[in-house]
This record gives structure tokens, C-alpha cells and sequence, in this order.
């Protein structure tokens, strides 16, 4: 059984999802940010303030954001690297039944500094099912 249980580095990045998760749900941009690198960039040359500025948004125009991840799949190149992919359905609106929503594929490269991870990249696309 221990062969198919995820190694310490799959457990720590799949905990940092869940954190990020969980702080973007509870409108807690700031405990998000943690855990994106100062040098972040996507495949469309955003940054680290363009994610904060994208979290600032949500959190001012819905009542309730909803993200569910799901599918997670990592893979630990070397104990400093780690590419993390997974889906995410967001959704957010002001009552029970949300005004807006996307899924998302989701990519992104962790490393490992200080101890603790964070995201250095990521690109993500609209799952246009």
C-alpha cells in the first residue's frame, strides 16, 4: 500500500493548493500570495501584482467565490522542482447560484526555497466543454 501514497513533496504542494484554495474562498488575498514567488510569471507576462490586483477584483465584485480543484497531478523532478496540474472550477456571484463560472486546466511549476514552496509559473486555459 505505502508504493501508491504520494511522496512528502505531493502532499506538502497538494496542502499549499488546498491553503490557496481555501484563502481565495475565505477572501484572504494576502495569505494566497504567500505562496507565489516574487519572480512569478505565466505565458502571457503576468506577475505577481497582476495576481494580486486579479485577487483584489474578485474579492470586491462577488459575495461568494467558489474554487474547486480537482484531478491534481504532480510531478517532482528534483527536490528543488515540481510541476503541479490540475482542474479548477471557479465560480463566484452574490446569492446561492453563482452569476459566473469557468473550468480551468491548470499548470504550474513549483521550487523550493527557504524551505517551503511556491509558484514560480503557471498558464492555465478555459476549458471550453
Amino acid at each position: 500500500m505505502t508504493a501508491c501514497s504520494d511522496s512528502p513533496t505531493e502532499d506538502i504542494l497538494k496542502s499549499h493548493i488546498q491553503a490557496m484554495e481555501d484563502a481565495v474562498e475565505t477572501k484572504r488575498p494576502k495569505d494566497a500570495l504567500e505562496f507565489i514567488h516574487d519572480n512569478f510569471h505565466t505565458d502571457k507576462s503576468a506577475d505577481k501584482d497582476w495576481i494580486k490586483r486579479t485577487l483584489l477584483m474578485y474579492k470586491l465584485r462577488h459575495d461568494n467565490i467558489s474554487i474547486t480543484t480537482s484531478s491534481i497531478s504532480i510531478d517532482v523532478k528534483d527536490e528543488y522542482t515540481a510541476i503541479a496540474n490540475f482542474t479548477a472550477l471557479v465560480a463566484g456571484g452574490s446569492g446561492l447560484i453563482p452569476k459566473e463560472g469557468a473550468i480551468y486546466q491548470v499548470q504550474s511549476e513549483w521550487r523550493k526555497e527557504e524551505n517551503d514552496w511556491q509558484i514560480v509559473y503557471a498558464k492555465w486555459q478555459k476549458n471550453l466543454q
